[in-house]
């Protein structure tokens, strides 16, 4: 299954346009579990191309800025953040995005099929291939925190006028 948005006239990062891909990805699962009446125990796997994706669906959902904040906290309620993975290229909703032709899609073996390694007994690469520092591209979007201290001399005055009543 398969499904495409554009994305919003409104400029958007392609961080969070993957992130609304996964979201969308968790939405179709869930329908489909509840349609087909999956139990609810039953294993899958989700995957993204996304590094970025996967480490917001991975974290803690609080320290991200509210539109990354919800849409993480909707895609940890509807899919275990456990069963997300990273798969590097062979993606078909990239073909989409690309402008292929639709003869050239419907003869497309990874548009048909997907990648190989969906069909074979191994997995994709490991999200570990590549040393990339996710905080720092991601850095926009976490929450700032702000700590203000402050002093304050009323209780001193306080005791001292007690003090000096008689």
């Amino acid at each position: 299954m398969s499904k495409v948005r554009d994305s919003p006239l409104k400029r958007i990062t392609l961080p969070r346009l993957e992130l609304l891909a996964a979201l969308l990805g968790s939405r179709i699962f869930r329908f489909l579990q509840i349609c087909l009446q999956l139990p609810s125990t039953i294993e899958y796997k989700c995957y993204t191309d996304s590094m970025i994706t996967l480490d917001w669906i991975k974290g803690n959902s609080n320290r991200w800025k509210a539109f990354v904040a919800n849409r993480v906290q909707e895609i940890q309620n509807l899919s275990d953040p456990s069963c997300w993975h990273h798969c590097a290229g062979e993606n078909p909703a990239d073909l989409l995005t690309r402008g292929i032709t639709t003869k050239a899609l419907m003869n497309s073996q990874l548009w048909l099929h997907g990648p190989e390694w969906l069909s074979s007994d191994t997995r994709p690469p490991s999200e570990q291939m590549f040393e990339v520092d996710l905080a720092e591209l991601a850095a926009d979007e976490i929450k700032p925190m702000q700590c203000v201290v402050t002093e304050s001399k009323t209780k001193k005055l306080f005791f001292r006028s007690i003090d000096g009543v008689p």
